[in-house]
């Protein structure tokens, strides 16, 4: 069967008609994809800044605490020396107590010039030299600078792991080191109240599971909501590394794994890397709608 001229020149039409409408729907369904994972882009990285602004106030509001407690405690201390080294006061043990007692601390121990620990509340530890430990190695320029001061960092103690903390002066009448112990329990309070392990589990990136998490440079996870996956290295994940790699210092990445796609943004942060992992697949599932009812209605067309 011949065709006619209209069907010679109506067939080439249709197919660039066709190939013309192929070309534009391929670029417009990329284009909307493209954007719902721009959109997914932006909204984490929003998410992740108000996450590292609450870190950094916490760090921060934990340091003017440490501080202002510090500050405190010095006065504290001072009291103390002024107290037994007065005239008066009678530097038995059960002295020392009282005085430990009405002023509400833990310990009090005072050495001699050597920085041999002689009078304090707890006789268990007369006889200690100041000269033989890391953590009281500090204290020992008391015995030589009368202006000497120093407010060791709150640590877990190793008994009981309760937060305790050594405040240390030097001697004014005689040389020695007065130093006092404490359970700084607002501190702890506050470190509970901060504690970023616990933000992390409680924080929500998106609304689809997206959680942050935090590395050193080094890439060991310093906090994850999963506890298992604390102190591990990224390098053991196949994200890890690109990470670690980066030259900018931030961005985002979309990797592949068995659960499917997800998306990856960080920051670094001086020594730490702040990071929020997220799922795609929630994102583009209006975009696989889209697709699965243009489908059907092709479908129907050509029945």
């Amino acid at each position: 069967m011949k065709l006619g001229l209209k069907s010679k020149f109506s067939i080439p039409i249709v197919i660039v008609l066709v190939v013309a409408f192929s070309l534009i729907f391929f670029f417009s369904m990329n284009s909307y994809k493209k954007i719902l994972i721009e959109i997914m882009e932006e909204k984490t990285d929003v998410a992740l800044s108000v996450f590292m602004q609450q870190a950094a106030s916490s760090d921060v509001s934990l340091e003017l605490l440490k501080a202002s407690m510090g500050s405190n405690y010095l006065r504290i201390t001072r009291t103390v020396r002024a107290i037994v080294e007065s005239d008066g006061f009678d530097r038995s043990p059960e002295n020392f107590q009282q005085l430990a007692e009405d002023i509400g601390v833990d310990e009090i121990h005072v050495t001699d010039g050597n920085g041999i620990l002689r009078w304090g509340n707890i006789p268990a530890f007369y006889g200690f030299d100041f000269n033989t430990s890391d953590q009281t190695l500090p204290f020992i320029d008391a015995l030589t600078d009368p202006y000497f001061e120093i407010v060791q960092d709150p640590q877990l103690r190793g008994a009981d792991n309760v937060l305790f903390q050594y405040i240390g002066i030097s001697g004014k009448k005689t040389p020695g080191i007065i130093q006092i112990g404490v359970t700084p329990e607002e501190l702890a309070i506050a470190a509970r109240n901060y504690d970023l392990q616990i933000s992390i589990k409680k924080f929500k990136v998106d609304n689809y599971g997206g959680f942050p998490f935090i590395l050193s440079t080094d890439g060991t996870i310093k906090n994850h909501p999963i506890d298992a996956d604390v102190g591990k290295n990224v390098k053991e994940f196949i994200w890890g590394e690109s990470i670690l790699n980066s030259e900018s210092g931030n961005g985002n990445f979309i990797f592949a794994d068995d659960d499917g796609e997800h998306l990856i943004t960080y920051r670094f942060s001086g020594e730490d890397i702040y990071g929020s992992f997220c799922n795609v697949d929630p994102y583009l599932a209006p975009f696989w709608d889209m697709l699965k009812k243009i489908g059907r209605a092709s479908c129907r067309e050509r029945v």
